[in-house]
């Protein structure tokens, strides 16, 4: 099973985003460390009793700790209460969703505990996989992991545009072509603070009450960076910073919205050519981490289908080709 299925099998049970957790080798194929056969996730136990009501078939334990006890299963889904092994590892559903990585807005089981989690059976099967995460660990510097950064598409239904929170259809096409830089503003925000803020139209409306965005320009950085404010976060604009800086920032603990060119490449597809009226390298990326000196993390958005791209890894040469020097920082 790849991202996409998974992702798409997790949402179709429109489970509430508080009352579980992906668990299991879930969060490594969206590492794009292996797939799975399965899914496991961990669940409230009032989810838990609910699916039992909804006919879900039950299982008995067979581990000597928890003989008497049952998880859930349906199709390839499974459900368990805990991921709990002995006394080395018993961590709660909300201490485990406090460290949660998020891809798709759905929360997953952080590489850290699922390596915690591995160690303490320590089964055959499971000696590839710690050796596999912590060899992706060690390669990485600074992913933000203890962040709970959203993603955010810039494709929208715009037919719900009322509830959106737009005037008109042709408004929330207006803006769905003009949102990159407040989409990342949003994640980096939420990520900083740890929980949602305003809906993307309601931040834009005080954006442009702030003077932050003009149709000719689009959203200019001190606007963004007054705007990230007005919610509680400090944050801060540079131009003519080079990716060295970029690193020194991240190990800061800093988000960054840079400035680039769209999806960090020479050329546009004709509908972003069409959209895209303002400056070259007017798009901007919100970068979440680096790995080593090789390349950084971004969550990009786009108004076309497969550029919508969640924490993906952008090779050094490749971001150096896109990034225009101009960045807004958003401070931890």
């Amino acid at each position: 099973m790849k991202k996409a299925e998974l992702i798409a099998k997790v949402k179709n049970l429109g489970f509430p985003k508080e009352k579980y957790v992906v668990a299991g080798s879930a969060i490594m194929v969206m590492h794009d460390l292996k797939e799975t056969k399965d899914i496991d996730i961990v669940v409230s136990a009032e989810l838990f009793n609910s699916c039992i009501k909804d006919q879900w078939e039950k299982i008995p334990y067979t581990y000597p700790d928890k003989l008497g006890q049952i998880w859930l299963k349906k199709d390839d889904i499974e459900l368990y209460l805990d991921v709990n092994h002995g006394e080395q590892f018993r961590p709660t559903l909300e201490e485990l969703l406090s460290r949660a990585e998020y891809f798709g807005e759905i929360p997953f089981l952080s590489l850290n505990d699922l390596l915690k989690f591995k160690k303490s059976y320590n089964r055959p099967k499971d000696q590839n996989d710690i050796q596999l995460i912590e060899e992706y660990l060690k390669n990485i510097t600074n992913t933000n992991n203890s962040l709970r950064i959203p993603f955010y598409s810039q494709i929208w239904n715009l037919e719900k545009w009322n509830e959106l929170g737009f005037k008109s259809f042709e408004d929330a096409k207006y803006w769905q072509n003009s949102s990159c830089g407040i989409l990342c503003l949003k994640m980096a925000i939420e990520g900083i603070l740890n929980k949602e803020i305003d809906p993307i139209s309601k931040i834009i409306l005080k954006g442009q009450s702030f003077g932050a965005y003009s149709h000719k320009s689009g959203w200019s950085h001190k606007g963004l960076a007054d705007l990230a404010e007005s919610y509680g976060v400090k944050a801060s604009i540079k131009e003519k910073i080079n990716t060295d800086d970029l690193i020194n920032l991240l190990n800061q603990g800093s988000l960054i919205i840079i400035s680039t060119k769209w999806a960090f490449q020479d050329t546009k597809t004709l509908k972003e050519k069409l959209f895209f009226w303002k400056r070259s390298g007017g798009h901007l990326a919100l970068v979440t981490g680096h790995k080593n000196n090789s390349g950084f993390y971004v969550n990009h958005t786009s108004i076309t289908e497969g550029y919508n791209w969640e924490n993906k890894l952008i090779p050094l040469k490749e971001f150096k080709q896109g990034f225009t020097g101009r960045c807004i920082i958003i401070h931890i």
